[in-house]
């Protein structure tokens, strides 16, 4: 198996479980059920040939191969939710404009004038 045939779904349940150390908690927080969380576990076992996770008590150990991960998976995660979801008011942005000519004759200096009263970098 390789990352494009595997559900992403797993990994998102892997990283909240990660960060949890709990089924029901990490069930609450991604709007599953507690078994819907077991069964995405036992998926994700069976994809990457390690237990993950050992119960102790009401927890979840991680395993030392699940720690690794986690510490693979926090960056990503992190990353992808401020891109997508981040403070879009105060981030910086990276736009690629592309005109025909005549369009670019008339459009480029009032873009660079607006991209300037912003701090752009153009």
């Amino acid at each position: 198996m390789n990352l494009l045939q595997m559900d992403m779904n797993l990994l998102k349940v892997l990283y909240v479980l990660l960060e949890t150390s709990s089924t029901g908690k990490t069930a609450q927080k991604l709007a599953l059920s507690p078994s819907a969380v077991s069964h995405a576990l036992m998926r994700l076992r069976d994809a990457l040939n390690d237990p993950l996770f050992r119960r102790e008590g009401n927890r979840q150990i991680a395993t030392p191969y699940a720690q690794a991960l986690r510490d693979k998976l926090a960056p990503v995660f992190v990353s992808l939710n401020e891109e997508l979801f981040g403070d879009k008011e105060n981030g910086s942005r990276c736009f690629r404009v592309v005109l025909p000519p005549a369009l670019n004759a008339l459009l480029t200096p009032v873009l660079a004038e607006k991209g300037h009263l912003h701090q752009a970098v153009i």
